[in-house]
């Protein structure tokens, strides 16, 4: 799943950037989290998880 994140530079940004808005806890984190859980779903389908 790894490498199916990282092959995507734009997919790898935004997924740390969404992890960094977690990690922060400035802001509700619904959204960061929904936006991980799709980056990790197409992720899991392209890896054929």
């Amino acid at each position: 799943m790894f490498v199916a994140i990282e092959r995507h530079p734009v997919r790898a940004g935004r997924l740390r950037e969404l992890e960094r808005i977690v990690d922060d806890g400035d802001q509700d984190p619904s959204a960061a989290i929904a936006g991980i859980l799709a980056i990790r779903a197409a992720a899991e389908a392209e890896a054929g998880l």
